[in-house]
């Protein structure tokens, strides 16, 4: 029994005569591979993201869900806060340190 992908190729993939029709075969047949590999990881993504959901909305509800992600974002957003705060310290002491090496 042929799988999709043996039927797909079957049907997109005949016998070519030259060299090149061959290469060109092989890398058009490549990339079909790999296009449906990176597929199906996506559906299997997909599909381990909804169970999570599921899971996740089996124990709370939406509005307890949408209060979670909101603190959630409120936290991100603070920490983001904090990082600024922490790059732009940073820059001014680089800059500091280059004028005191300059007297």
């Amino acid at each position: 029994k042929k799988t999709y992908a043996q039927v797909a190729e079957s049907a997109v993939f005949k016998p070519a005569s030259s060299k090149s029709a061959q290469n060109s075969e092989k890398t058009e047949k490549n990339i079909s591979q790999i296009s449906l590999k990176h597929s199906v990881q996506t559906v299997k993504d997909m599909n381990t993201l909804q169970s999570l959901v599921s899971e996740t909305q089996n124990v709370h509800s939406v509005l307890e869900i949408t209060k979670l992600v909101s603190i959630n974002v409120k936290h991100a957003q603070k920490e983001m806060k904090y990082v600024n705060i922490l790059c732009l310290s940073a820059s001014i002491a680089k800059k500091n340190m280059h004028l005191a090496q300059k007297n």
